[in-house]
């Protein structure tokens, strides 16, 4: 008796600080062989598909993904198109509780320099009628891994401009510019080192001195 593929979907999460803007991703596994495809929209209408293909083994957690082969196709004005043999390994593992049991993977996985981190509902099989309590679980998961990843963004956006200010306060201060190291660290008080608090009363005490 052959056992009819199981097919997984699901999108792929939109991040603005690349021009991503969303995409879907979706797993077939079947016979000992797994299909991986991906396809993403950027911002200028860029369009990139992709295509991996490699063995499948059953784990108890999961499914083991041996990657072989990847065929790349990007369109922005012209479509470029590539294939190349991969030699990765990586783990679909069942989502765990609250996750119905088997009802969703996650796949965390590499290709080139970009890295993927995806959520997938197994579909229905053939003539069967979606479970609407099934989907909306899904859609609930789906948006709190966005917020989560929003929050992410927004968590090593203030460090990066928390560190900025900082380097550009010190710069500042070892020219005597008081009132731009002001500028920089009053606006993230709260959030200053020791050392940066010191150098901001530091400067504040040269500006009282100066008017």
């Amino acid at each position: 008796m052959t056992v009819p593929p199981i097919h997984y979907a699901g999108p792929i999460a939109a991040d603005a600080s690349c021009g991503l803007h969303g995409g879907t991703c979706s797993l077939t596994v079947a016979g000992g062989v797994f299909v991986l495809q991906l396809a993403r929209h950027h911002a200028y209408g860029i369009e990139d598909a992709d295509t991996v293909r490699g063995a499948c083994g059953v784990e108890p957690g999961g499914y083991r993904l041996e990657a072989r082969h990847w065929h790349s196709r990007t369109h922005e004005t012209t479509t470029v198109e590539s294939e190349r043999p991969l030699a990765s390994r990586w783990t679909a593992r069942f989502a765990p509780p609250p996750a119905p049991r088997e009802a969703a993977v996650e796949l965390h996985f590499a290709l080139a320099a970009q890295a993927f981190d995806v959520l997938l509902l197994r579909q229905p099989e053939r003539d069967a009628a979606p479970d609407p309590a099934l989907a909306a679980w899904f859609e609930q998961a789906c948006a709190q891994r966005q917020a989560l990843r929003d929050a992410e963004r927004e968590r090593q956006a203030r460090a990066q401009d928390h560190a900025r200010r900082a380097t550009e306060s010190t710069q500042a201060f070892a020219v005597k510019d008081y009132a731009r190291v002001e500028a920089l660290l009053a606006p993230i008080e709260a959030g200053l080192s020791p050392a940066e608090r010191q150098r901001l009363a530091m400067a504040r005490r040269h500006l009282g001195e100066g008017r």
